[in-house]
């Protein structure tokens, strides 16, 4: 069973991920800020982070990259789920090392299957 780590401070939506992501079969740990996401991705190695970048205290492009510049954990996969739409942040997620970017709302469905891709590109490129 693929675990991931889900980083986002809004309650409500903590519990819908979790109850997708469990549907769809995975184990889900959450947190609700920075620190608390490198301290748990670095002791318990989740095979995926899904990361909001409005997070109190740290913002998520930090965390993401120190988890990118962390030996331990800068192959785990990182999809960005946020609310910042504009192009710049795209862009700079995913040149932070993000393997995905999500746009808050999102589509159940579209998340499910961009978590299995995920894990199947990161599976991917360990047997390469």
């Amino acid at each position: 069973m693929h675990s991931v780590l889900v980083v986002d401070d809004d309650e409500m939506l903590v519990r819908v991920l979790e109850r997708l992501l469990m549907v769809g079969g995975f184990e889900v740990q959450a947190v609700d800020n920075g620190e608390a996401a490198l301290e748990i991705a670095a002791a318990a190695q989740p095979d995926l982070v899904i990361l909001d970048c409005m997070l109190p205290g740290m913002h998520g492009f930090e965390i993401l990259r120190r988890l990118k510049e962390s030996n331990a954990v800068k192959d785990i996969p990182v999809i960005l789920l946020t609310a910042q739409d504009r192009e710049e942040d795209i862009v700079h997620g995913l040149s932070l090392g993000a393997t995905d970017y999500i746009v808050k709302p999102f589509k159940a469905k579209e998340l499910v299957a961009r978590v299995v891709r995920a894990f199947a590109t990161a599976q991917a490129a360990v047997g390469s």
